[in-house]
């Protein structure tokens, strides 16, 4: 987001610079926020249930489903500044919720690759942030001067990887069976 927003927010919402860094400043201070509260959340969740899918993978996935569908409204909002600045925040916010949530799922996965596991989420997103701007580029670029159609699409492509990533981490990751064929190969050795 922090790619291209800055362009949306002046090139087709028509918000002036400083508007524009104060509304962009405003999304990480709310994202943060969300952050906290959700991870507050989860680790209480996970102090009640002792289960990383429910506290960390089905928080984490919950979120991002929301934060990916309020992605989805931008274009559907008009003109509304104050709402598409709440669905930026929610976006930013469940999408470092989780970043930070992958993390710990993976180390939970592979404890004894810890470091190794921490380096490959990141490498992945950095990829990701390289990779990003050369497709929305294009895309926007695609879409020749009616910049808004070329930021749609890219917002829609967006909020699909968003919410793809999302199915994906709730049908996928159990990092509580990793833990129980651990200990189930302790207790047979």
């Amino acid at each position: 987001m922090a790619i291209w927003a800055p362009v949306y927010l002046t090139k087709v919402m028509k918000l002036q610079p400083m508007k524009m860094a104060y509304a962009i400043a405003g999304t990480g201070i709310a994202a943060l926020v969300i952050l906290f509260l959700i991870s507050t959340f989860s680790d209480r969740l996970y102090k009640k249930t002792q289960r990383y899918r429910k506290s960390r993978v089905l928080v984490a996935g919950i979120s991002t489903i929301i934060g990916g569908l309020s992605f989805a409204l931008i274009p559907l909002l008009g003109d509304s500044i104050l709402w598409i600045f709440v669905a930026l925040c929610v976006a930013k916010g469940t999408s470092y919720l989780n970043v930070s949530m992958g993390v710990q799922i993976m180390i939970k996965l592979m404890p004894e690759r810890s470091g190794l596991m921490s380096g490959i989420f990141t490498l992945i997103m950095n990829i990701t942030s390289l990779v990003a701007p050369i497709i929305i580029g294009i895309i926007v670029q695609a879409a020749g001067e009616n910049l808004a159609l070329g930021f749609n699409k890219t917002i829609y492509l967006i909020a699909g990887l968003f919410l793809l990533n999302a199915i994906l981490y709730i049908l996928f990751v159990k990092p509580d069976k990793a833990k129980e064929t651990t200990e189930s190969k302790t207790v047979t050795a």
